[in-house]
């Protein structure tokens, strides 16, 4: 059967001619010919000769001239058109009888149907959500009047050459006034309407009462055919489509390979809903969620994952979010400048108080030996002097007294201002292998073997420890670390009787015992970095909550074009 097919009980009369209908309409309106014929009536173009302009001729088929509901049907439908005015509705200008035929003279709209418009390719899927708005415009303000058209599909929504959308032939009309129930026209005991468009409640019974969720269902099956280009149903017999209407649900048009937005089949498909109670409740609820899928905002007919809804957010807010990101990456940069710049104070603060320390421990461990003992040493010559080995052991005591000191060490300046310099005696002697042994191998290899008394050493890359010679001082920085695992050293000149510099005394802090000192200033450091990074995500999560919260509580654009 025809998809635009509408259901009537023809009865076969004697019809009236077309002649006949040309002089009885004379001399107000000229009839110039046949625009087309539907369920019950024919249209024809006529000129109104006194307002000088074309309008539309509506008459009843000739084989339902003779049957009386058709005829008051007709003029139902006169009277219910006639008292809508919307741009989107065709107008009545007034009903007229011709003999015993009523003629209704309605708004001509040259242009094409919907049907002819879709089956040609001209609209786009956002075009025709644009014009589909339109539409339920035009039905929703029909609803508010009471009227529920019953026969919406392609074929009855006309297309003007400007573009505007409007809907066609209340032939099928109900309505109801104020503070009454609907009321179905006598007749409407019977299946009446188009099959492939009639909502599964109009093809049940039809004696129901109507209900304007029943034209929301055709909205919705027009919008599936001008989606996919096919009724939401199909069948080779009336029986066949009326069946199917009321068992079967349609394919998604995204399972046919159709390309559209997840929005607009998810509010086709809640218009389509074979319980009324679920689909819209009004067609302005309907053409509202249409504007807001052109308009890329939510609609109420799906729900959306937490990042769809936070990815079209941000797509919908780009300059807030631009914004939004400038603000959180400022506010991380001042965050991590103001860490940098504290820790940086904060290492300078500790790295001084460490210089102090290793001063002091070389200072006060000049004060602890004997000058005397230390010119005997480096007059002797020998490693092995007993002054030599009563002054180590002195250094090693010192040594082992004081937290964090590796080395304590005296060395001399054989040549004045060289720095080529010479070792007087260490404490190494008196560590263990397993003291000395820094890569942990369980040996003491070359490299980790220390300088021994009469060892050579060049200072030139040490200039504190030359300074040493002169007066109490220490490295400036640590990054002469050396082959011992040093980082960090402290001098005090030694003096003899005569007040002269005789050597300099080395204080070593390993790398271990400053990684320690600055092991909890790192901490915080990074703590702080930790909070800035989760102030950054806080942020972040704040921002797209408030662009998700903006995109679904933002109003619909005065206009809407696709």
């Amino acid at each position: 059967m025809d998809f635009d097919s509408t259901i009537v009980q023809p009865v076969m009369v004697e019809p009236m001619s077309l002649e006949s209908l040309r002089l009885g309409l004379q001399p107000r309106y000229r009839l110039e010919r046949e625009l087309g014929a539907g369920g019950m009536g024919q249209v024809f173009l006529a000129t109104d000769t006194d307002l000088e302009r074309r309008v539309a001729i509506k008459t009843i088929l000739p084989e339902l001239v003779c049957d009386a509901d058709w005829v008051s049907r007709l003029r139902l439908e006169a009277r219910v058109a006639a008292g809508l005015q919307h741009p989107n509705l065709v107008q009545v200008f007034e009903i007229l009888t011709v003999g015993a035929t009523p003629v209704i003279v309605m708004e001509y709209v040259p242009g094409r149907t919907l049907t002819e418009m879709l089956g040609e390719g001209w609209l786009t899927p956002l075009h025709l959500t644009s014009l589909m708005a339109e539409i339920c415009d035009g039905i929703a303000y029909a609803h508010a009047r009471g009227v529920i058209h019953r026969d919406l599909k392609p074929a009855n929504i006309l297309l003007s050459r400007a573009g505007q959308p409007k809907v066609s032939d209340f032939g099928l009309a109900v309505r109801r006034q104020a503070g009454e129930q609907y009321r179905h026209h006598v007749g409407d005991e019977r299946i009446i309407g188009s099959p492939f468009f009639m909502s599964p409640e109009q093809a049940l019974n039809g004696s129901q009462l109507p209900d304007t969720r029943s034209d929301i269902y055709s909205l919705g099956a027009t919008l599936y055919y001008g989606l996919t280009g096919r009724a939401p149903v199909n069948g080779k017999t009336t029986e066949d489509v009326i069946g199917a209407v009321i068992h079967q649900t349609p394919p998604r048009p995204s399972t046919l390979g159709i390309n559209i937005s997840p929005d607009l089949e998810a509010i086709c498909f809640k218009a389509l809903l074979k319980d009324p109670a679920q689909r819209y409740a009004t067609a302005a609820e309907m053409a509202e969620d249409l504007r807001r899928s052109l308009g890329g905002l939510p609609v109420t007919a799906r729900r959306y994952h937490l990042w769809e809804a936070a990815g079209r957010a941000m797509k919908a807010r780009k300059e807030a979010l631009a914004v939004g990101l400038a603000l959180i990456l400022l506010m991380m940069t001042g965050l991590y400048a103001a860490v940098s710049l504290l820790t940086t104070t904060a290492e300078n603060a500790l790295m001084g108080e460490i210089r102090r320390k290793v001063i002091d421990i070389a200072t006060l461990s000049t004060m602890m030996i004997d000058p005397t003992l230390v010119e005997t040493a480096i007059d002797s010559g020998s490693r092995n002097h007993v002054r030599a080995r009563q002054l180590a052991a002195q250094l090693n005591t010192i040594c082992h007294s004081t937290t964090g000191v590796r080395f304590l060490y005296i060395l001399r300046q054989p040549r004045r201002n060289d720095p080529q310099l010479e070792f007087v005696v260490t404490n190494a002697s008196f560590l263990s292998d397993a003291e000395l042994d820094l890569n942990q191998n369980g040996l003491v290899d070359t490299d980790e073997a220390p300088s021994m008394p009469g060892d050579p050493f060049d200072a030139t890359p040490y200039p504190a420890m030359l300074l040493g010679f002169q007066k109490p001082t220490a490295d400036k920085t640590t990054e002469n670390l050396d082959q011992w695992g040093i980082a960090l050293s402290g001098y005090a000149p030694i003096r003899g009787n005569d007040g002269h510099s005789i050597g300099v005394l080395g204080v070593d802090i390993s790398s271990l015992q400053l990684r320690a000192d600055f092991e909890s200033l790192e901490q915080s450091r990074n703590l702080a970095l930790l909070v800035t990074v989760g102030l950054a995500v806080l942020s972040l999560i704040l921002l797209l909550s408030t662009l998700v919260g903006l995109w679904n509580r933002d109003r619909l654009p005065t206009a809407v074009t696709p």
